[in-house]
């Protein structure tokens, strides 16, 4: 993916909250088997985890966690027969669409798809 892999001493087990965080032990504090091979799901989440500042943090999943849910939607999206994305794979939103910013998103692809 490109992506740099999180050091396995940032990989902390526990809530991301203000009260644990300081405290969550790195994942080879429990046991020195997963030095390098941290589980696919416990580092999604992990990564999810290192955003993490307050507890007005918005938790959501990092770059590979996301990319692992997008490709999965998108290969269900292709392999569907009557999806949008298989009738017409070189469909584009159109610009009268887009929000104030000149961005299209999931608000404004809904509004789109109300109007269709």
């Amino acid at each position: 993916m490109g992506i740099d892999p999180i050091a396995d001493k940032d990989l902390r087990i526990g809530k991301a909250t203000e009260d644990d965080t300081a405290t969550n032990p790195a994942i080879t504090e429990v046991s020195g088997r997963f030095a390098g091979n941290a589980p696919l799901w416990y580092y999604i989440l992990a990564e999810a985890q290192q955003a993490f500042e307050d507890n007005s943090t918005p938790i959501r999943l990092g770059p590979v966690g996301g990319r692992i849910v997008t490709e999965v939607f998108i290969g269900l999206l292709l392999g569907d027969q009557h999806s949008f994305l298989s009738q017409d794979p070189t469909w584009t939103p159109f610009a009268a669409f887009a929000n104030d910013d000149n961005e299209f998103g999931i608000a404004e692809l809904i509004k789109q798809a109300q109007n269709a």
